[in-house]
């Protein structure tokens, strides 16, 4: 064997064994770092089609004439109460991607008594103004329930990039029976 591996190096030289060592590594780089990504992105497309579906549900166009049953089809699209965790987590997972520091959150229900619940979000936000800008954009694209009340920015000075900003949504749910 030894034989063998000293012949085929004397006929390749360096050059060609460096080459060997090269696609060796490449191989390796694929099977450990590639592959596991392309798994990554298909379960991120599955869940993005999912998402699509169901927005594409909540956001379908209303128009049966029966202005009660239109408004009931409307409050049936509303994300469920148990959906509201998970919406919180894409909250942050957006705000983490969009590059703001994300701290603290405050969360109230606002009234309990209606066919929906007004869970309102207050957080405090720091970064730049096209980072918080996407955050804001991204949130209500992805989540139709979501509506933004207001937002304050705040500059500690002039010339400084960085902006506090204080953002309030409210996330339309149905109520859990």
């Amino acid at each position: 064997m030894k034989q063998l591996f000293d012949e085929i190096r004397g006929q390749l030289g360096w050059q060609g064994m460096a080459g060997i060592a090269l696609l060796l590594l490449a191989g390796i780089f694929l099977m450990l770092s590639l592959k596991p990504l392309e798994q990554e992105v298909a379960v991120m497309h599955t869940h993005l089609d999912a998402a699509r579906s169901k927005t594409a549900m909540q956001s379908r166009t209303f128009s049966l004439g029966d202005r009660q049953k239109e408004l009931d089809m409307f409050f049936e699209s509303l994300p469920d109460e148990r959906d509201v965790t998970d919406i919180l987590a894409s909250i942050y997972t957006v705000a983490e991607a969009s590059g703001v520091e994300f701290k603290q959150a405050e969360y109230h229900i606002n009234d309990k008594d209606r066919p929906r619940v007004e869970y309102g979000i207050v957080f405090p936000v720091q970064g730049e103004y096209a980072k918080i800008r996407l955050l804001v954009s991204r949130v209500l694209a992805d989540h139709p329930a979501v509506a933004l009340d207001q937002i304050n920015f705040q500059r500690d000075r002039i010339n400084n990039p960085i902006l506090k900003a204080e953002i309030r949504l409210t996330l339309f749910i149905k109520p859990s029976m």
